[in-house]
C-alpha cells in the first residue's frame, strides 16, 4: 500500500470533522439571524406601542393608564437590552465557530495537499519503473538480436 492510500483515513477524518465544524457554524449563524429578527421584532412592537399608547382618541389619558405604559414601555426596552446582550453572547459563538471551522478546512486542505504530493511523487515513480523496464526490454532485444546475428 503507497503512502497516498495509507492517508485515506486521515483524509476521511479530517473531511469529516470540518463537515461538522461546518455545519455548527451554519447552526450559530441561524441562532444569531433568528435573535436578530426577535431583536428587530421587539423594537417594532415597541415603537407601535408607544404610538399606540399616546393616541386613543376620544379618551383622555388617566395617570394609572400612563403608568401602565410606561411601564409596559420599560419592560419592552429591558426586553430589548437583553436581546442585544443575547446577540453579543452568540456573535462571540459565531466567531468561535467560525475559526474552528476554518482551522479545520485549513487542514483538511493541508492533508488534500500531501496526499496531491504524495499521489504525484507515486506517479512518478511509476514512469520511471515503466521507462526502466522499457529500457531493459529493449536492451534485451538488442543483446538477443546482436546473439543472433553473431550465430
Amino acid at each position: 500500500m503507497n503512502r497516498s492510500q495509507r492517508l485515506k483515513p486521515v483524509v476521511a477524518l479530517a473531511e469529516r470533522e470540518e463537515s461538522q465544524l461546518a455545519q455548527a457554524y451554519t447552526a450559530q449563524l441561524q441562532q444569531l439571524q433568528a435573535a436578530r429578527d426577535k431583536l428587530q421584532q421587539l423594537v417594532h412592537y415597541r415603537a407601535d406601542y408607544a404610538v399606540m399608547a399616546e393616541q386613543v382618541p376620544g379618551r383622555p389619558m388617566d395617570l394609572a393608564r400612563l403608568q401602565g405604559a410606561r411601564l409596559f414601555l420599560q419592560r419592552l426596552s429591558d426586553a430589548i437590552g437583553m436581546q442585544e446582550a443575547e446577540i453579543r453572547r452568540i456573535d462571540a459563538l459565531v466567531s468561535k465557530a467560525r475559526m474552528s471551522w476554518l482551522g479545520a478546512k485549513r487542514h483538511q486542505q493541508s492533508i488534500d495537499d500531501l496526499v496531491t504530493r504524495y499521489q504525484r511523487q507515486e506517479h512518478h515513480i511509476r514512469e520511471k519503473r515503466e521507462q526502466h523496464q522499457q529500457d531493459e526490454m529493449a536492451s534485451q532485444r538488442l543483446a538477443w538480436r546482436q546473439n543472433a546475428y553473431a550465430s
